[in-house]
């Protein structure tokens, strides 16, 4: 259920899971919870407009279902599931927090999707490690922001010092209005026992403050802002720093600093998070439909009522050209954002996301000299859609492909491995072409079967364990025939 060594328990006591912090954000509207010895639940309860239906989400930051062992989760998202039918609730859309394992709600929610990248930072290292694996640039800002200000906590009473310089960043980064507190959110925040507020001072001036939350082992950034000043003494790094090294000596495991402002893997917010930490994990986002028929005549070809839980569609592509390009170190991010695709971990045969170091370390094995496995991406204009594997056999090649779940339906995997195997055919490659596929995976055999692969009965399958494929299962090979290839 839980992931990264956090317990089930340990996990619950996290602030996202407390109901005066959903209810704090979720004002003024309602809150739903539902809170059994081994289960906990909570959301904000939202009207739509020009209907008698509601739909709920989570109100900030992330949440989701969290219960002590499987039995309590599923006894306790059917109990979830029925009241919000009976309360005509038409769907819920549910920011899954990030130590929540994403795969065991395969199967139970309507939606399921690989958000962003979010950075992670582990407390238990030695202040001296964390010290040496900042850069030069990192080590310096940090310097500078000690040198230059003075920090200290911010107290009840001083809810004007916090508002005036989160607002200040808010306009200077032109945030949109859900960013925006009412005036007395600031004083609750101020007095809540899992929050603590730090404001760093330019010659007894506030220039800037940070806001982090805590909960169980866990602390997490949760609000910052600042004005000029703040960015040219590099406040927001001293900021940081000082948190990450209060939490460490408090005895706290992991401090979760978030993503950017976008899910690109260059957003310049999340380059600053990660300049404190290397470690990524990713964030998933899920939806639960509880009234089908009213979801379905509501969100019909319109995503206007539904922003919350109806996923934005990826732009057409049509008959513009995909790339096809192999890849170097540099493109890890990309990688590891592929392979937190839901399918994508399905049928590699793991039962959770991918960890950020082991798959880099993997990674980067498969771009040394002699390596016999090519990695190539496919992007169109500047979003990556899928990666594929050219292995070196020696008597053959085998290609494997993942393609990320928005993508699918819409005829990307054909044209993908088709571009592939022209470059194969451009090189001059006369070996056999193979790839091996489980019975189950049916969108996969579609597509290799539309660029002319076809079933090999005489070979022997291979069996892995799949923990979503019901225990062991076969796979089976196909092979490229380049004669039918020819007349597709």
């Amino acid at each position: 259920i839980t992931l990264y060594g956090t317990a089930p328990g340990e996990l619950m006591e996290d602030v996202y899971f407390r109901r005066d912090f959903i209810e704090l954000h979720a004002s003024p509207d309602p809150v739903d919870w539902l809170a059994l010895p081994e289960f906990r639940h909570g959301t904000a309860v939202r009207a739509i407009p020009r209907s008698d239906f509601q739909d709920m989400e989570t109100p900030w930051g992330y949440g989701g279902p969290v219960a002590l062992h499987e039995s309590a989760f599923w006894r306790g998202l059917g109990l979830w599931r029925q009241r919000q039918t009976d309360n005509n609730r038409i769907a819920e859309f549910v920011r899954l927090h990030p130590f929540l394992n994403p795969m065991r709600f395969r199967g139970w929610f309507d939606h399921l999707r690989f958000d962003r990248l979010t950075v992670l930072v582990d407390l238990r290292q030695p202040e001296s490690a964390r010290w040496r694996s900042y850069s030069k640039g990192t080590r310096y800002s940090i310097r500078q922001a000690q040198r230059k200000l003075s920090f200290r906590r911010l107290v009840p009473g001083e809810s004007a010092v916090f508002r005036r310089c989160y607002e200040t960043g808010l306009e200077y980064n032109r945030a949109e209005s859900q960013y925006y507190f009412r005036p007395d959110y600031y004083d609750a925040i101020l007095a809540a026992p899992w929050a603590t507020t730090w404001v760093a001072e330019h010659g007894g001036e506030p220039i800037a403050v940070a806001c982090f939350l805590k909960g169980g082992s866990l602390a997490h950034y949760h609000l910052s802002g600042g004005d000029g000043r703040a960015r040219e003494t590099f406040a927001h790094y001293g900021l940081l720093d000082l948190a990450i090294e209060h939490f460490a000596a408090q005895g706290f495991r992991w401090m979760h600093l978030g993503g950017g402002r976008s899910n690109r893997p260059d957003d310049a917010l999340l380059a600053f998070k990660a300049k404190f930490s290397p470690r990524r994990i990713p964030f998933y986002t899920g939806g639960l439909v509880f009234l089908r028929d009213a979801y379905d005549k509501l969100a019909h070809g319109s995503n206007e009522l539904f922003l919350s839980y109806q996923f934005p569609p990826a732009p057409e592509i049509g008959a513009k050209p995909i790339s096809l390009r192999r890849t170097g170190r540099n493109d890890f991010p990309h990688f590891f954002r592929l392979k937190c695709d839901i399918d994508n971990i399905v049928w590699s045969g793991h039962d959770r996301p991918p960890e950020w170091d082991r798959l880099a370390a993997w990674f980067d094995a498969q771009h040394v000299a002699g390596s016999r496995r090519r990695i190539y991406l496919a992007e169109f204009e500047d979003q990556v859609l899928g990666y594929t594997y050219v292995d070196d056999l020696g008597d053959a090649l085998e290609i494997t492909i993942g393609i990320a779940s928005r993508e699918s339906g819409r005829g990307l995997g054909r044209t993908f491995l088709r571009q592939l195997m022209h470059e194969i055919e451009r090189e001059g490659e006369r070996r056999p072409v193979e790839c091996w596929i489980f019975p189950e995976n049916v969108a996969s055999i579609k597509v290799f079967e539309a660029a002319g692969f076809r079933r090999d009965p005489a070979r022997v399958p291979r069996t892995f364990t799949m923990p979503f494929v019901e225990g062991p299962a076969p796979q089976y090979c196909w092979v490229y025939d380049r004669n039918a290839a020819s007349q597709t």
